[in-house]
């Protein structure tokens, strides 16, 4: 993900505020690569791609895999999770994520696990 990203591209995870715009290079590049050292199969499913005007491109997915240990009050060790999450990107000229929005909810863990599909946790990270 890091690769598809411009030089001083800019990243913002709304749970976190709507004033915390950040470049990608710091906290966004550091959860990146914690989520497949916490979740070695972690993986991603693309559920839809909407093209917007422009630059812009709205990406639901579902982020998630096998959890190695207890979260307590979450998820317990073993389980299947995943959370559902809505990305806008907006391209650079080079075709590079210049900014990119992230939103997930976090009371929908508990609710969807039941519905998780197995599938993106069957193929390797890339």
């Amino acid at each position: 993900m890091l690769a598809l990203c411009a030089d001083g591209a800019q990243g913002r995870y709304l749970p976190y505020g709507k004033n915390s715009v950040m470049p990608i290079a710091w906290r966004p590049r550091k959860i990146w690569r914690g989520f497949p050292q916490a979740v070695p199969d972690f993986g991603v499913e693309i559920a839809e791609m909407i093209p917007g005007e422009e630059d812009m491109v709205v990406v639901q997915a579902l982020l998630g895999g096998t959890m190695p240990a207890d979260v307590p009050g979450l998820v317990k060790k073993g389980r299947l999770d995943a959370s559902p999450t809505l990305i806008s990107f907006a391209t650079a000229r080079d075709g590079k994520i210049s900014r990119l929005d992230c939103y997930w909810d976090n009371t929908a863990i508990n609710d969807h696990q039941s519905e998780c599909p197995v599938s993106i946790f069957r193929r390797k990270p890339q």
